[in-house]
């Protein structure tokens, strides 16, 4: 079995993981996500965490959803969840919580508005930041 096609078949976890973060920077590229993710890490540690847990839980929804796995392995279901932890992060349960909700959220949006063939951009991420903002209160 070639390379290629056990990426088709299968998540590979580390490209899913850093390319989710390249894209944020409409980048896919592994060294890019990577150097994101440090620049996140030097920043603010509980926010570079939960960008961590952004792109995993937005990777594993958009599985479970049946999306493309080259979709996921390329990082197109992690870059809104991550903007959206980035945005929304605080040190409360409750916090988390919210999180956790804009990251399915999102992921949900992105797959609905790819459908649509409209591309999707940050406009998820946008949407459900208004909303958990909106119902956060």
């Amino acid at each position: 079995m070639s390379a290629a096609s056990l990426t088709e078949n299968s998540i590979n976890v580390f490209a899913s993981l850093s390319n989710s973060f390249g894209q944020v920077m409409f980048q896919k590229n592994v060294i890019t996500g990577l150097f994101f993710l440090l620049g996140i890490l030097i920043n603010n540690k509980l926010m570079a965490l939960y960008s961590v847990y952004a792109a995993v839980l937005a990777s594993l929804t958009g599985w479970l959803l049946s999306e493309q796995i080259t979709s996921v392995n390329a990082g197109l279901m992690g870059y809104n969840a991550i903007l959206c932890a980035i945005a929304l992060s605080g040190k409360s349960m409750k916090v988390f919580i919210w999180i956790s909700i804009a990251i399915i959220l999102s992921t949900l949006l992105n797959i609905g508005l790819a459908m649509t063939n409209i591309i999707t951009l940050t406009a998820p991420f946008v949407l459900t930041t208004w909303i958990v903002l909106k119902f956060k209160k």
